[in-house]
């Protein structure tokens, strides 16, 4: 992952007749549970995806960037609000170039068919040549297209504490 770390999760235990796992990521708890004996870990699976898009990003991985983005995404910045192909540009042209991402946390949350991942880290990048760093809350959020989750908007928040 280079600058970017995070953590493994570690599973759990069984209970009765269904299977109760559950597990910590970044010292947040997921729990898993099983659907017609599929186990479904919704947690880890957003979770996941949400490595795999910072990881794309941190890389100007287009590609990368829209397996897991909706086409549609939105993106919402300090100095602009955008679509996917525009944040792309961003990234592919050089004119974000992410130098040092230090995360925090990262908690995971299912409400209905959205899911939403909030993401507590430091992001350093080099913002048309200059260096800048500012500690953020980002919120992703998802839904299901075709049984994938796919981003639909990611949203950074500053923080000031």
């Amino acid at each position: 992952w280079g600058r970017i770390c995070f953590f493994d999760a570690q599973l759990g235990a069984r209970s009765g007749r269904r299977t109760v796992s559950y597990g910590y990521v970044c010292g947040i708890r997921w729990n898993a549970f099983k659907i017609n004996g599929r186990s479904m870990l919704i947690n880890e699976t957003l979770l996941d995806i949400s490595r795999q898009f910072w990881e794309a990003m941190e890389h100007a991985d287009e590609v990368g960037m829209r397996a897991c983005a909706h086409p549609d995404c939105n993106f919402v910045h300090i100095g602009i609000t955008c679509k996917l192909d525009k944040e792309i540009e961003f990234y592919t042209s050089g004119a974000f170039q992410p130098t040092n991402i230090t995360f925090h946390s990262q908690k995971a949350e299912l409400f209905g068919d959205t899911g939403v991942v909030l993401t507590d880290c430091d992001y350093s990048l080099l913002l048309d040549g200059k260096e800048t760093t500012h500690h953020f809350m980002v919120t992703e959020v998802y839904t299901q297209d075709e049984k994938r989750w796919k981003l639909v908007t990611f949203s950074f928040t500053a923080l000031v504490y």
